[in-house]
């Protein structure tokens, strides 16, 4: 609801399943609180569903800004990176929230970061990379 604040419109991508608080124990957000916290947004898309899902029915090129904060395990930054990659215009930029986050102890997402962009900017807990 933040980034709606200062952004044209933002597109939401998410399954709004219970896995985040089934694994760290965090009170759930559910469908119905999202709708209410963004009830009377007309720049607030919720695109119901996985990345792997929802993003390639997106236009390439599409997005000034993509931000990142899934999954945080290896596997599944590296392909939220994959799928979202084609989708920034060139010029944009891509974030990513949790970057010291090593909780499947696979490297997460700085590791895969590091591997796609040689290296990032960061800013406490989130990094960014400008696409060329």
């Amino acid at each position: 609801v933040c980034m709606a604040e200062v952004a044209a419109h933002v597109y939401a991508c998410d399954p709004h399943t219970a896995f985040n608080a089934q694994i760290f124990g965090k009170k759930f957000i559910s469908l119905k609180k999202f709708k209410e916290n963004t009830k009377g947004r007309d720049n607030i898309t919720l695109l119901l569903g996985t990345s792997k899902k929802m993003v390639p029915q997106l236009d390439d090129a599409f997005f000034d800004l993509v931000f990142i904060d899934g999954n945080h395990c290896y596997e599944s930054v590296k392909k939220d990176i994959e799928l979202s990659l084609p989708k920034l215009k060139a010029g944009g930029v891509m974030a990513f929230h949790d970057m010291e986050w090593n909780g499947a102890g696979d490297g997460g997402v700085s590791k895969v970061v590091v591997e796609a962009f040689g290296s990032s900017t960061q800013d406490d807990e989130i990094g960014y990379v400008t696409k060329r």
